[in-house]
């Protein structure tokens, strides 16, 4: 993933996003995000990433796009803000086996050590034999 920090003012590593999503299908990752770096780039550099073409591309592939800049006041919080909220926001409250498995959902110790998660493994298991 070279130059992944250029996305916004690079075309060649903007065309290659489409095959590192490809690649990341093959994978479980809860929420995909792109993210437009450089933003302050856009006027100085001729022939890089339009605003409304990364729009296009995150759209179509079912993602938020975020816009950020180590100048000024474009900050990286709305981005992780976003993605601790949609990935609390795929946690069944109370959790239960069968509602996390494929969601790419690690457990905690205090999970897998309670009595009522360990009888609901139990109930899952019954359906498998």
């Amino acid at each position: 993933m070279e130059n992944i920090h250029q996305i916004v003012s690079k075309r060649q590593t903007f065309e290659k996003i489409e095959h590192w999503i490809t690649e990341n299908e093959k994978t479980e990752i809860p929420v995909k995000v792109l993210i437009g770096n450089k933003i302050d780039l856009y006027a100085s550099n001729k022939g890089g990433v339009s605003k409304s073409e990364a729009i296009g591309m995150a759209r179509k592939y079912g993602m938020e796009y975020f816009e950020v800049c180590s100048i000024g006041d474009t900050s990286i919080a709305p981005v992780f803000d976003y993605l601790f909220s949609t990935i609390i926001g795929q946690i069944p409250n109370p959790p239960t086996p069968l509602s996390l498995m494929g969601k790419g959902i690690l457990i905690g110790k205090r999970l897998l050590n309670s009595s009522k998660y360990q009888l609901a493994l139990c109930d899952i298991a019954s359906l498998y034999e």
